[in-house]
């Protein structure tokens, strides 16, 4: 009949996004038929949208912001090295915590379509090149990320992911925050974020090993085993990976889904 339904506006300087939808019928029984679930998520994906401006400062205050904010940046991204996997730096050779340099794919959105948040493990292959096939040791990746270029391919840098327990809390919120920013074009989608991530690195793990015969013991087969195994143990779903019921970690729902 010609009304008006759902009215969205984009975020502006100092306010975020906003849909207003007056059809509340959509939510009001078994919400998740004839696609309203979708239609809620892909909202939800739109407002979790990360704004950049800020309200306007005086010359002095936004100086102490930015000091401040830069300050709690630091903080913010402290990892736990504690449990993280150490091996040789391919570049120096030294012993210590590695890490995986990492590049946007070349569209952002490719991991945010409905096929692929309903098929996160389908998108191994269309995300191969997004992670490196280099062992780097966690302080020369971030030297590397401030030159903003991958020494081997000459590509350039997005981020690097560290090899770090994801069972310390503060750990896991910096990893996911690199993973959807690398896979999910800065979308707050953690579980198929996650999700892209580790079927892109069991690809790359299969692909070494035919690659390198049958020598498990290779650092960066050694490596990639390592980061899945951060991912199956601590990132949780539900059992049958639906959106509904208690989660547990994806190793666990895997095991009693399959």
């Amino acid at each position: 009949d010609d009304n008006l339904l759902v009215v969205a506006r984009p975020a502006s300087k100092g306010f975020g996004p906003l849909i207003v939808d007056g059809a509340f019928t959509k939510l009001f029984c078994q919400w998740n038929d004839v696609g309203s679930a979708r239609f809620v998520r892909n909202c939800a994906c739109w407002l979790s949208t990360i704004l950049d401006g800020e309200d306007s400062l005086s010359p002095e205050d936004e100086k102490e912001a930015k000091k401040s904010k830069e300050e709690g940046a630091k903080n913010k991204n402290k990892l736990e090295l504690h449990d993280s996997f150490r091996g040789e730096c391919t570049l120096t050779y030294e012993e210590t915590t590695l890490s995986l340099l990492a590049k946007q794919p070349g569209d952002p959105d490719t991991n945010t379509s409905d096929f692929s948040l309903d098929n996160p493990c389908a998108m191994a292959r269309a995300n191969r090149h997004v992670l490196s096939s280099q062992a780097l040791g966690l302080e020369t990746a971030q030297l590397l990320l401030q030159q903003g270029q991958d020494p081997f391919t000459r590509q350039p840098i997005a981020a690097i992911i560290p090899a770090v327990s994801l069972a310390d809390r503060d750990n896991f919120r910096v990893v996911a925050e690199i993973v959807n920013n690398v896979f999910m074009g800065g979308r707050r989608l953690t579980l198929p974020g996650f999700m892209v991530y580790l079927a892109t690195m069991d690809d790359m793990h299969c692909s070494a090993a035919m690659a390198g015969g049958a020598d498990e013991d290779s650092s960066f087969r050694r490596l990639l085993a390592y980061m899945m195994d951060q991912v199956l143990d601590n990132v949780k779903t539900t059992p049958d990976f639906s959106e509904f019921g208690v989660k547990v970690p994806i190793m666990e729902a895997a095991t009693s889904f399959f």
